[in-house]
């Protein structure tokens, strides 16, 4: 007869085990747009990728792209990085919202890693590899649910608005018959998100994290 034995300090193994997440290529994107519910192309300004990689195969499970920030947003301006900003002058706050902050543009993940946490597990990996000081999101579905995001955000917003179309047509000019396609109603609602690395910030700005 056999004697069996009790097995012992066996390591647990996590399904986060079998992937890591570096920095990658733009063309990288275009291998996961199609599962994205925006099937189109980057906007310009788009210059920081990180992928999801499956450690066994090497491949591209999904992709978080980040790029230069929108120089003016209501929700930004409730937090320390609204009050950091409001005491410069137009063109001197311009630069300091390219120096301080990157901004999140697309998170793409392949539908066979969805639901089991990869997108707050993809989004926290790449921002220990960012070297800015804030990072921000601003995204119809996290309105709804923030539930992809890491639980580590200094600050969470919803804003809901009402804008003119008059107003948004006049604004855009000539071009602005392109919008039809993208405005079904004036009414937009985002939800924003901020993460503050407070390693990185420079002492002038500490102040106001007090």
């Amino acid at each position: 007869m056999t004697d069996w034995q009790l097995l012992k300090e066996i390591p647990k193994k996590d399904i986060y085990d079998e992937f890591y997440v570096k920095r990658c290529h733009k063309a990288e994107y275009y291998k996961l747009m199609e599962f994205h519910y925006l099937i189109s192309k980057l906007a310009s300004g788009i210059y920081l990728f990180f992928g999801l990689y499956h450690k066994d195969t090497d491949i591209l499970y999904g992709i978080v792209c980040y790029g230069t920030p929108l120089m003016a947003l209501k929700a930004r301006d409730e937090t320390i990085l609204g009050k950091i900003l409001k005491k410069y002058h137009h063109r001197e706050r311009l630069s300091k919202v390219n120096k301080l902050i990157i901004a999140g543009r697309r998170l793409v993940l392949h539908p066979s890693v969805r639901g089991i946490g990869f997108s707050a597990y993809l989004l926290g990996e790449a921002h220990k590899m960012i070297d800015k000081p804030f990072i921000e999101y601003m995204s119809v579905m996290s309105y709804y649910n923030n539930f992809f995001h890491p639980q580590d955000y200094a600050y969470y917003i919803k804003v809901n608005s009402l804008h003119s179309l008059k107003y948004v047509y006049t604004k855009r000019g000539p071009k602005g018959e392109g919008i039809r396609e993208r405005i079904i109603s004036p009414e937009q609602n985002y939800g924003y998100t901020l993460y503050v690395k407070k390693e990185l910030l420079e002492k002038e700005y500490l102040q106001y994290l007090r």
